[in-house]
C-alpha cells in the first residue's frame, strides 16, 4: 500500500518534480499573450495561454465562408485552391491572444507552439472531412529568413498536423525562388505581384502527379501566397490542392 507520506516524499514526488522540470523546459512559464504565470498547464485546453486568455480565443468561420472570402480577393478563374480552413480568427487588436501566439511562434523562438497549433488544426480538418492527402507542404520561407529565425514556423505547424493525421510532410517539394517582402501591409494587387513566380517545384514531379496536397501556413489573409503555391503544384500535375492555417485574419 502506498501511503500519502510516501507520495509526498518518495519516488512519486521525484516523478512530479521531473514532470514539472520537463514542462518548464517544453512550455513557457508565462502566458504568451498577457505574461501571467500559467497554472495547471496540463489541464488547460491551450497550455501556452492562461485560463483568461484561452477563453477569449475565437474560432474561425466555416471553410465555405473562408473560400468565399478568398474569392473576394482572387478572381474565380485564378483561384487554384479547392478548399481552405483555419482554426482561429485573428484581429489586429493588441490584446488578441491569437495575435500574440502568432508573434511568439515567429519571433520568440517557440517552434513547439507551432507543433501544438498544428494538432489543433488537424482537429478542424477532420471535422470538415478534409482528409486523405498524399502529403503536407508547409509554405517555404527564404533561406536567409530561416537562418535568422532558426526554423520555419509553417513546418512546425505541418508536423503537428502530420502527427495526428499520419500524412507525411514534404519540405523539399516546393522551393521559394526569391526573397519576398512581408505581405502584412500590402494591398491585394501588391500581394499578388509580390508572390508571382516566387515558388517552383523542386522535388521529383512524380511525387506531385495526381496527388492531393495540403498547403499549411500560420495566417491566411487574402490567400495570395497559398494560391501561388497551389497554382505551381497544379501546373506540375497535382490533382487537388487545399490549404489550412492556424488563423484567418479578419
Amino acid at each position: 500500500m502506498v501511503l500519502k507520506s510516501d507520495i509526498s516524499s518518495g519516488p512519486w514526488k521525484k516523478s512530479q518534480e521531473l514532470l514539472r522540470s520537463v514542462l518548464d523546459f517544453v512550455l513557457p512559464l508565462s502566458c504568451v499573450a498577457c505574461g501571467r504565470l500559467v497554472q495547471n498547464r496540463v489541464s488547460f485546453t491551450n497550455p501556452y495561454l492562461c485560463f483568461e486568455c484561452s477563453t477569449r480565443l475565437e474560432s474561425a468561420p466555416a471553410p465555405e465562408y473562408i473560400y468565399n472570402d478568398v474569392l473576394s480577393h482572387i478572381r474565380d478563374d485564378r483561384l487554384s485552391l479547392t478548399a481552405l480552413c483555419s482554426r482561429y480568427s485573428v484581429t489586429r487588436h493588441r490584446d488578441d491572444p491569437v495575435l500574440h501566439m502568432m508573434h511568439a511562434l515567429k519571433y520568440r523562438g517557440l517552434h513547439r507552439l507551432g507543433f501544438y497549433l498544428g494538432t489543433e488544426v488537424s482537429a478542424i480538418l477532420s471535422l470538415h472531412a478534409m482528409e486523405g492527402y498524399s502529403c503536407i507542404v508547409p509554405v517555404p520561407i527564404h533561406a536567409a529568413r530561416q537562418r535568422e529565425r532558426g526554423y520555419n514556423q509553417a513546418q512546425s505547424i505541418a508536423e503537428g498536423i502530420s502527427a495526428r493525421m499520419d500524412v507525411p510532410v514534404c519540405t523539399t517539394l516546393i522551393r521559394r525562388t526569391h526573397y519576398t517582402a512581408s505581405q502584412t501591409r500590402k494591398r491585394n494587387n501588391e500581394r499578388m505581384s509580390n508572390v508571382a513566380s516566387a515558388f517552383q517545384v523542386s522535388g521529383a514531379q512524380t511525387a506531385v502527379h495526381n496527388a492531393r496536397i495540403l498547403i499549411v501556413d500560420d495566417v491566411l489573409t487574402t490567400g495570395a501566397t497559398l494560391n501561388a503555391i497551389a497554382s505551381t503544384l497544379l501546373e506540375a500535375g497535382a490533382r487537388q490542392v487545399d490549404a489550412a492555417t492556424v488563423a484567418k485574419a479578419e
